[in-house]
């Protein structure tokens, strides 16, 4: 029996298949320009505005429901770590 290299990453192939899949599908965002909401880069000043438009709206909306109405109404991809702030 060969306990070689390719014995012991075996087990390790889907994951490294995932791997490149993601990385494709990061390419392929990146070409249709759609962005995360990391790299918009948004902090609380940026964010602050448009938010209190949402929360006059929406007064019992925890933080996902503002991060969708973010989206949906300002077009704004809103990492949940600055909706913490």
């Amino acid at each position: 029996m060969d306990w070689g290299a390719s014995c012991i990453l075996s087990p390790l192939h889907p994951v490294f298949n995932m791997v490149s899949r993601m990385t494709k599908l990061k390419e392929y965002m990146k070409m249709l320009g759609l962005t995360s909401a990391r790299s918009e880069g948004h902090t609380f000043d940026t964010i602050a505005g448009p938010m209190a438009k949402v929360r006059e709206m929406f007064p019992g909306a925890g933080t996902r429901e503002l991060r969708t109405h973010l989206l949906i109404r300002f077009d704004m991809r809103v990492s949940k770590y600055v909706m913490v702030l």
